[in-house]
């Protein structure tokens, strides 16, 4: 039997941010020199941080603007090395108006017994619990429903919530491992694959970063592109 075929989720504002946090960390772990160089050369001077950018294969790319925030950032907090653990400051990407809100008014529970006897002859439903304290909560339930399937409409036309096919969160953390090696080590799909790690055709490597480098804002080296690390300057 085939791989069971993956459903939509539904994917709330603050996934995308996330998911390029996640992606740093990755690429810090691995390529430790890479923050160094970021937080003491570039905080120094010794090094402009257009050339760490460039050298690290990101010129131009949200992850140069991020460093230059996060130096700022650092600038008030500096990271601390020794505790294994680096703050990767990512912009939110939820607004205000993204948000849910649901307000019930004048709600009040239906007495059992004034059915019938003083609302002018209605009787309860049979399919209605004879409890009230039930019958008033499944009211209440009722409608925040509604209000959601509203807002899940709403929000998925204006983009605010969005359907997506996504990885297994184990699935999802291999193949950020996977992309941080290929922008930051400079790996090509082949060595990638043959990480014992990973273990995968080339093919397949090439398939994980079409479809991973765009979800994190990100495009595959041109063919035939020199990725090697420069030098740096005297």
């Amino acid at each position: 039997m085939g791989r069971p075929k993956l459903q939509p989720t539904i994917i709330p504002p603050n996934w995308w941010p996330t998911l390029k946090a996640k992606f740093l960390k990755h690429a810090f772990s691995y390529y430790p020199s890479a923050l160094e160089e970021l937080v003491v050369q570039v905080k120094k001077r010794k090094i402009t941080l257009r050339w760490w950018a460039e050298n690290w294969g990101v010129g131009g790319t949200w992850i140069e603007q991020w460093a230059k925030e996060a130096l700022i950032e650092w600038g008030q907090v500096p990271p601390d090395f020794d505790s294994g653990f680096i703050y990767i400051p990512v912009p939110k990407g939820n607004r205000a108006e993204d948000g849910f809100s649901f307000t019930i008014k004048d709600a009040m529970p239906d007495c059992r017994l004034a059915f019938g006897a003083s609302v002018g002859g209605v009787k309860l439903d049979k399919d209605q619990p004879a409890d009230d304290w039930k019958r008033f909560r499944d009211s209440l339930h009722r409608q925040l429903d509604a209000e959601l399937d509203i807002y899940l409409a709403q929000s998925l036309h204006n983009g605010s919530l969005q359907e997506f096919v996504s990885y297994t969160d184990e699935d999802l953390d291999l193949k950020l491992q996977v992309a941080a090696h290929y922008v930051f080590g400079k790996k090509s799909a082949e060595e990638l694959g043959q990480h014992p790690a990973v273990a995968r055709e080339r093919s397949v490597i090439t398939r994980w970063l079409e479809k991973i480098l765009p979800l994190l804002d990100l495009r595959p080296a041109k063919p035939g592109t020199k990725r090697g690390s420069k030098r740096a300057p005297n």
